[in-house]
């Protein structure tokens, strides 16, 4: 086939241009792939600077959890004691052109076995490498403040750089803490704490701050830049004769990812599967001070809500009538069949009232098979629950066991639901979302960063939203 533009023609051949057809569906899949992962990065770096930009100064627990890329950029203050006696400097960190060593000394959280590394800062290498840096402290501080940041990465990772030297203070290449918690005989945090510029007792600190990261452009501007520079030797080669072809074969590279792109922006387009829920846009941001444990287990464990999905359930009211009742099995159901990727997730209910004890056991109790499963030693007990989970939750006898032969912390956040109660600013934000009024049996889902991004209707299917649920999980790089 002979196509004429002007004085120009082209003719294009059978098998290329089927093969060009048949490629570019593949094409626009992952041109629409590329701006998802861009959409995660730019959610990713927004709670970043979120982060930054907050004023707000947590507490550093055992409860906070150990995700370091949703605590990144959190300010904390940290109550216990230096200890000064096992101090770290990571090797070859530059500073104006100088070499030297980043200062971690491990401060130990009051009351528990556990410390975080706080990064001191910067000083300088002696002349002699033999001779380690004076990085001792001239003042015991007991209380200390600082943001959450990753440990300093290195481009290529050499075998062994891990591995921290003998004795005092302890030189290491590269940060591992588990690696560095073995030498100390007690568990770190698996972040570090960059020590404020303000406080005593450090060196120099010159913290790094993110840049805005906009996905679409970086893209679109790496792939002109490709083309610009494939397009200019072609013209050289050519001697310029065949612009038009040359701006054709431009043409045919980027309109696979400008249709990516438009689908994208307007998924109503395309007529087939597409999330079962309803997106909350925009997502509505959480923080840590959000929510409050309702019960001494919730309590304990309000550091798990951070770093996980989370799946959760509204009691908008005194009570929980039937349509409560079924969200809370449904979601139950949902997680069990999540498998391997169960324990990325965790199940919330935010209870906005509190409720009458009698009220709260009738659900409660309903929810908490298998926890009572596991501590009854009454046969005639266990017969009745193995029962009810059965007929009541199709739970088969060896996802039961599996689920009951489990640690106790970890088959706790299994079983159980962690109950909480909004501030006053969440329990207004998601009733404006819904028109003013959360029903009864309402879903939401919270990602990782702390979002609050989709919805679901009560009575909504646990499989379509299990589908959607995979599919994040699948997607996800966080949590």
């Amino acid at each position: 086939m002979i196509i004429k533009i002007g004085r120009y023609s082209f003719k294009l051949e059978k098998a290329p241009t089927l093969i060009y057809l048949c490629l570019l569906p593949l094409l626009i899949a992952l041109g629409i792939w590329q701006l998802g992962r861009s959409e995660e990065k730019r959610l990713f770096f927004e709670q970043q600077e979120h982060g930054l930009a907050s004023s707000e100064i947590i507490p550093l627990s055992t409860a906070i959890g150990d995700n370091a890329d949703a605590l990144r950029y959190k300010k904390v203050v940290v109550t216990g004691h230096y200890d000064q006696a096992h101090q770290f400097l990571i090797d070859n960190q530059i500073n104006a052109g100088n070499a030297g060593y980043f200062v971690l000394t491990p401060f130990v959280l009051q009351g528990e076995t556990k410390a975080v590394l706080i990064n001191r800062g910067w000083v300088p290498l002696n002349q002699n490498r033999s001779i380690l840096p004076d990085v001792q402290l001239e003042k015991e501080q007991t209380v200390v403040t600082g943001r959450i940041n990753r440990f300093p990465s290195v481009g290529i990772k050499l075998a062994g750089a891990e591995i921290p030297s003998e004795g005092w203070p302890s030189v290491v290449q590269v940060v591992d803490s588990q690696v560095l918690a073995k030498k100390l005989a007690y568990s770190l945090f698996p972040f570090q704490l960059e020590l404020d510029k303000d406080l005593p007792e450090g060196f120099k600190r010159e913290w790094q701050t993110p840049m805005r990261f906009n996905g679409l452009l970086w893209h679109l501007r790496s792939q002109y830049y490709l083309y610009g520079s494939v397009i200019k030797e072609m013209m050289n080669n050519q001697q310029k004769k065949n612009r038009l072809l040359i701006l054709a074969i431009f043409g045919m590279t980027i309109i696979p990812f400008l249709i990516a792109w438009v689908l994208k922006e307007n998924p109503g387009l395309v007529k087939g599967t597409t999330n079962r829920g309803q997106l909350i846009i925009p997502p509505i941001a959480t923080e840590r001070t959000d929510f409050t444990g309702f019960d001494p287990f919730s309590v304990k464990n309000m550091g798990e809500l951070a770093g996980h999905w989370l799946i959760v359930n509204v009691i908008p009211n005194n009570g929980c009538n039937e349509i409560c009742l079924d969200a809370l099995l449904k979601t139950k159901q949902l997680r069990l069949m999540l498998n391997k990727e169960l324990p990325r997730t965790r199940r919330v209910v935010i209870v906005f009232k509190e409720p009458a004890a009698e009220t709260a056991s009738q659900w409660w109790l309903k929810d908490t098979l298998l926890w009572r499963l596991r501590r009854t030693e009454n046969k005639e007990d266990s017969a009745l629950l193995l029962r009810l989970l059965r007929e009541e939750n199709k739970m088969d006898d060896a996802l039961i066991e599996k689920l009951i032969g489990n640690e106790n912390r970890e088959f706790a956040l299994n079983s159980e639901l962690i109950r909480v109660k909004p501030s006053v600013g969440l329990a207004k934000k998601m009733s404006d979302i819904r028109g003013g009024t959360v029903p009864e049996g309402m879903l939401f889902l919270i990602d990782p960063l702390g979002n609050l991004m989709m919805q679901y209707e009560p009575g909504f299917n646990a499989y379509k939203v299990k589908d959607d649920l995979m599919h994040l999980l699948r997607i996800s790089q966080i949590g």
